[in-house]
């Protein structure tokens, strides 16, 4: 028998009640006239289907803050002539007060004056997406109850999300006013009032005490793809600033990949590439008179336009399966001397988890980022320190004395990121992966720590995946999750224990490879 439960994917707390739709039909498709148990009430089913609402004060609305929430709806069916039970479930339900999620993430919580401040607002669904064409209100209100005049960057009529999600608008002060209130609401007019998204914060004043600023002029595009190109004019007050010192440096990933001086066109062009994902960071310094470091600087979001390298099976016959035990050759086409990291995923394991690879590296790649925020800060040091750098001064930098070693040379070792790559599972041999190493690490000593750990892995038991049998496990996995108890053990009973599969790693081939021009 099939059980369909209907329902919305999204449920407002405004709504009165939440209407759902049953149907049971058998395999054969006739229609099943039973009972259905839905929570607490009994109803019967006329023609294979039914209707019923459910009332909205059983969901917890009055706890807004703890919203929103995911939550699906149970069916239990009895079929009277056999008296057995089926269950089924809805698809998840989002139990919600408000139709988006506001968030200010991209936004330089600090102010200057007599320059272009930007606010931005990110607009996502519950799936964390962004939404474009979402109307907005922005008002900026002073601490002393006054509104200040923004204007917004697009040519729209109205304040809309982009493509991104984002919704930016722009402000100058000639004066520092304290803190301002930053009230952002969504003005969808599918939804009451009621529903609408708000987002409050603060934006505090740039220091009073530097007298001299540099200021990253173009701050309005955020997001670009591989092949566009950031420029922007680097504004500054040229009698306070010394000749020939002023510097930007862009770094990704946690490497700086260019430094530059300005010139005097007080301009700086980046040209925007793959090897940027997933974000660029840029700091552009400069030194006063006074021998005063000044600074600003901004995240840029890179997004992968091609990848560069194109894959093919180097085959003569067009072949697609291949049995166990073949050798596959593959042909990359590609820039020279470019590194390629290879990455098979089992077709089961990306079914059973849903996951894209490529999000998950990238999201992995965010992690390696040196700084903090969208950039800005309070002042230059904390825009400087934000950005991941540190601005070194005798005056400011007493004398470090070095710790002492811990005496247990294991949880050093251990600790070593490099020892850290041979805890890895891998096919290939630990002589075979230190060549790799030995020849791509930067790190001198690298590849002696990455073959001393490969060695002992297995004597010391640093296995980093175990496959659970059935003989070692300790509990049998529960196969049918909306079944009794009685078939659980039926169905498991008939398992066939020696076909069955139970290793689901995530990878079973990575492997690095150079491309050099054959």
């Amino acid at each position: 028998m099939r059980i369909d439960v209907l329902t919305s994917n999204i449920h407002y707390c405004s709504a009165k009640q939440l209407d759902i739709i049953i149907n049971a039909t058998y395999t054969y498709g006739k229609p099943n006239e039973q009972t259905i148990l839905l929570q607490t009430e009994n109803l019967c089913l006329k023609n294979g289907s039914i209707k019923h609402s459910i009332s909205n004060g059983i969901f917890p609305c009055q706890y807004r803050y703890n919203l929103p929430l995911n939550f699906y709806i149970r069916t239990t069916i009895t079929d009277t002539s056999t008296n057995t039970k089926q269950q089924a479930n809805s698809n998840n339900i989002v139990l919600t007060s408000r139709p988006y999620i506001l968030s200010h993430s991209h936004t330089i919580n600090y102010y200057r004056i007599n320059y272009a401040n930007y606010i931005v607002i990110d607009v996502k669904d519950f799936k964390q997406k962004p939404v474009s064409n979402v109307p907005l209100n922005v008002k900026i209100i002073s601490q002393y109850g006054f509104e200040i005049q923004s204007y917004k960057i697009s040519n729209d009529s109205s304040l809309k999300s982009d493509s991104n999600g984002l919704a930016i608008v722009t402000f100058s002060l000639t004066d520092s006013i304290g803190r301002l209130r930053v009230l952002a609401t969504t003005n969808d007019t599918r939804f009451n009032h009621a529903d609408q998204a708000i987002l409050n914060f603060i934006l505090f004043p740039f220091d009073k005490n530097e007298k001299a600023a540099i200021f990253i002029a173009d701050k309005k595009k955020l997001f670009f793809q591989a092949g566009d190109q950031f420029q922007s004019k680097i504004d500054y007050y040229s009698e306070q600033i010394k000749p020939d010192s002023l510097f930007w440096i862009a770094s990704s990933k946690g490497y700086i990949f260019h430094n530059e001086k300005i010139e005097t066109s007080n301009q700086i062009t980046l040209n925007i590439t793959n090897q940027m994902v997933p974000n660029v960071r840029i700091l552009v310094l400069a030194i006063t008179n006074s021998e005063e470091v000044i600074s600003d600087s901004i995240l840029i979001h890179v997004e992968q336009k091609d990848c560069g390298v194109k894959i093919e099976l180097d085959s003569n016959e067009n072949v697609t399966i291949f049995e166990p035990g073949a050798e596959i050759k593959f042909r990359f086409h590609g820039n020279k001397n470019d590194i390629v990291a290879m990455n098979a995923i089992d077709e089961s394991v990306y079914i059973l988890r849903n996951k894209s690879a490529k999000l998950r590296f990238q999201k992995m790649m965010q992690t390696y980022d040196i700084g903090n925020g969208p950039g800005g800060g309070k002042n230059s040091l904390h825009i400087i320190d934000a950005a991941g750098f540190k601005v070194l001064q005798k005056k400011l930098n007493k004398e470090k004395y070095r710790n002492k070693r811990s005496m247990d040379d294991n949880c050093l070792l251990y600790n070593h990121l490099c020892c850290r790559m041979a805890l890895l599972s891998a096919r290939k041999s630990c002589d075979e992966r230190y060549k790799i190493v030995k020849k791509y690490a930067k790190k001198p000593d690298c590849h002696t720590t990455f073959l001393q750990c490969c060695r002992c892995r297995w004597e010391d038991g640093l296995q980093t995946s175990t496959v659970h049998r059935p003989e070692t496990s300790k509990s049998k996995p529960n196969y049918e999750f909306n079944h009794p108890m009685n078939s659980d053990e039926r169905i498991e009973s008939q398992i066939d224990e020696k076909n069955t599969r139970y290793d689901f790693r995530d990878s079973w081939l990575f492997d690095l490879i150079l491309l050099n021009g054959r």
